[in-house]
C-alpha cells in the first residue's frame, strides 16, 4: 500500500448532524420515516457496519471533533465551501485523508455534474491542494462562509443523478489510492458534467 493510502479500516464513524427534510428524499437514499432525524443516524440504520459509532455535529473544529483521529481517512459529502475548507484544516491537523464527493456545477454552462478530489497533507500548498485549485479561500469563497452557506435549495432529477456519480467517483478515488500504484501516476480528482434537459 503506498504511503498516501488509508490504513486497514477498524472504524466507521457516520458524522452528519444535518436533519433529513422531505426535498432529500429524491437525491439521497432515505427513506421517508426517516425524515426529522439526522442523516448520520439514518446512514447508520441503512447501511450497519460492525464498529460503526455514530457522531451527529456537523462542525469540523479541533474541539469537536475528538471522534476523527490522528491519520484517519474522511470521507465528506458535502456541497458548500466552509466545510471543505474547515476539513482540509482538520486534515492538515491531524495528518488525515480526505475524500470528497459532491455535486457541482459547471462554470461554462454545461449544468450540474459529480466530482470528486482525494487530499493528503503532502499535497499542502501545491496545485494538488484543493484551496490553491478551487480557490476555495477566494473572497467568493469566504463570503459563502460568512453567511454560513447551506446545502443546495434546489432539487431536480439530475441532482440525484450527479450525487450518485459523485459517490461513484470518490469510491474509484479510494480504490487507486488504496493500491500499490506509485502516488506519481494516480489522479487526486474526477469531474463528470451533465447538460441539463427540461422535463
Amino acid at each position: 500500500m503506498n504511503q498516501n493510502a488509508p490504513d486497514h479500516i477498524r472504524q466507521i464513524t457516520y458524522w452528519d448532524g444535518d436533519v433529513i427534510e422531505e426535498r432529500n428524499l429524491e437525491r439521497q437514499l432515505f427513506t421517508p420515516d426517516q425524515v426529522g432525524m439526522t442523516k448520520s443516524r439514518a446512514a447508520g440504520e441503512l447501511f450497519p457496519m460492525e464498529g460503526m459509532l455514530l457522531a451527529t455535529r456537523g462542525d469540523f473544529n479541533t474541539h469537536a471533533s475528538p471522534e476523527i483521529k490522528e491519520g484517519s481517512s474522511l470521507i465528506m459529502a458535502t456541497d458548500n465551501v466552509e466545510s471543505r475548507i474547515l476539513a482540509l484544516d482538520m486534515a492538515d491537523r491531524k495528518n488525515l485523508a480526505v475524500l470528497s464527493a459532491a455535486n457541482a456545477t459547471a462554470d461554462d454552462g454545461l449544468g450540474i455534474g459529480s466530482t470528486a478530489w482525494y487530499y493528503h497533507p503532502d499535497f499542502f500548498g501545491s496545485h494538488k491542494d484543493p484551496r490553491v485549485r478551487h480557490n476555495l479561500e477566494s473572497e467568493a469563497s469566504q463570503a459563502h462562509i460568512r453567511v454560513a452557506r447551506p446545502c443546495s435549495e434546489v432539487s431536480e432529477p439530475q441532482t440525484a443523478l450527479a450525487n450518485n456519480g459523485a459517490a461513484q467517483r470518490c469510491l474509484e478515488l479510494l480504490t487507486l489510492w488504496s493500491s500499490d500504484v506509485d502516488p506519481q501516476y494516480l489522479p487526486f480528482e474526477h469531474s463528470i458534467f451533465y447538460k441539463q434537459e427540461a422535463a
